[in-house]
């Protein structure tokens, strides 16, 4: 019986440990070579004009925007929802170089386990998806866990699609 009862309290321990483990880690999930590596590929492909959308949600924050890049800079924002947003933000906002930067600070921040203005979440995963011909973030997505938020802190995703180099 006392063998019993010391494999269920372990057991018990085990679980706990690896609750804690999956619901606040203290190791990020996120590749930073792979994204040091895309984001010299990029720079590599020397893209100067180019168009994509570009779109994302953050809590209760959202847009889907249509961006035309040349000479390197962004030279129009089109808000495609009509919501009058993108007028707020400066154009290199939403270049392919801040959706770099965006992903490396998002990281950065997690590591310091800032989430917002909140110091008490937890950055879980951030998980990213690349463009196979030009290497840029087609999409990523950070999740958080916050103590007074049993299923999810929330996060931010991030999407760049309809990608087109001008000849």
């Amino acid at each position: 019986m006392k063998k019993k009862t010391i494999f269920i309290i372990l057991s018990i321990i085990l679980i706990a440990v690896l609750a804690y483990l999956l619901f606040f880690r203290w190791v990020i999930i996120f590749d930073y070579a792979s994204f040091r590596n895309h984001k010299a590929e990029w720079i590599k492909k020397d893209l100067t004009d180019y168009s994509y959308e570009y779109s994302f949600g953050c809590g209760e924050g959202w847009g889907r925007y249509g961006v035309i890049v040349e000479n390197k800079k962004v030279v129009s924002v089109e808000d495609l929802l009509k919501d009058g947003a993108a007028g707020q933000l400066e154009n290199d906002y939403y270049s392919i170089e801040n959706v770099f930067n965006r992903l490396k600070d998002e990281y950065i921040s997690g590591k310091n386990n800032r989430f917002r203005d909140r110091d008490d979440c937890v950055l879980r995963s951030i998980e990213v998806e690349y463009n196979s011909e030009y290497f840029f973030p087609t999409h990523y997505s950070a999740n958080y866990v916050c103590p007074d938020s049993v299923a999810d802190g929330g996060g931010c995703s991030h999407t760049v699609s309809n990608f087109k180099v001008k000849n």
